[in-house]
């Protein structure tokens, strides 16, 4: 039985919580087991029992760090919550750091080799502050995309994830990329070119701003979401930026609905 002595006169190791968190955070780093036998108890474990008692902490810690460590990088780069514990960078510079970092080690970028002139061995050596290259990326990804500009994605803080999820997919037909529960976020496609991220989060009034959605018929998407108790601002109609209907999502993010056909029929001069 745990606790009671054994043949030898020992009583049998058992764990304490602490315990394995010391384990799970040293073999995260990469420590030697060896190490980390002298750290963990006093007298300290040989190999074979902490293999014995650790085996789960010793064989997830490194893939829960990385997990931990790239779930900040991502969220501190987009400017989303990060992981609990935690704190976000609030300094823009180690933010654009961050983003060239993973640009290079998750996306392949490198970057763009420039001819200098060759300075003196005992001349100035310039550096590249992080503006800088900030800078370079937004360049870089202009000059790729050519005439092919377009805005791809989006990231929308709302109330509740799962039910603006639901509202999206059943009233506009938006499509899920993938889901990420546990840090309550999910990717919707608006169109062949537009991904919203709707990511749980404080919802702050933004008065003015508006995102307008294409449909095949506006007129008929109105009257199909109107008998699904669909509230709307106003109905299609003539108005200042053309022909079309207005409603709100659940967080009250205006949406403005409209269709090529009666956009051109209807909402000309």
């Amino acid at each position: 039985m745990a606790g009671m002595p054994g043949r030898s006169g020992r009583k049998p190791f058992v764990p304490t919580p602490e315990q394995r968190s010391n384990v799970k955070a040293l073999a995260g780093l990469g420590m030697p087991q060896e190490q980390i036998c002298r750290l963990v108890t006093n007298p300290p474990l040989d190999v074979k029992t902490l293999r014995k008692h650790f085996r789960l902490e010793i064989e997830t810690a490194e893939i829960k760090l990385h997990a931990l460590m790239g779930n900040f990088t991502v969220a501190n780069i987009l400017g989303m919550a990060p992981p609990a514990g935690t704190r976000a960078i609030d300094n823009q510079h180690a933010r654009a750091s961050l983003l060239k970092f993973y640009a290079k080690t998750r996306m392949g970028w490198k970057e763009p080799v420039v001819n200098r002139q060759k300075e003196p061995v005992d001349g100035p050596i310039e550096y590249q502050d992080a503006t800088s290259v900030r800078q370079t990326i937004i360049d870089r990804l202009e000059r790729l995309s050519q005439c092919n500009r377009r805005l791809d994605r989006f990231w929308l803080p709302v109330g509740d994830w799962q039910k603006s999820r639901d509202w999206y997919r059943r009233h506009l037909g938006f499509e899920v990329e993938f889901e990420i529960p546990d840090r309550k976020t999910v990717a919707m496609r608006a169109g062949a070119y537009l991904t919203m991220f709707l990511f749980e989060s404080e919802v702050l009034p933004c008065p003015g701003i508006s995102f307008a959605i294409p449909v095949d018929d506006v007129d008929a998407k109105y009257e199909e979401l109107i008998a699904e108790g669909i509230p709307f601002i106003h109905p299609p109609m003539k108005v200042f930026w053309g022909y079309g209907a207005e409603l709100c999502d659940p967080d009250g993010y205006r949406f403005r609905l409209w269709d090529e056909k009666s956009m051109k029929e209807k909402g000309g001069a």
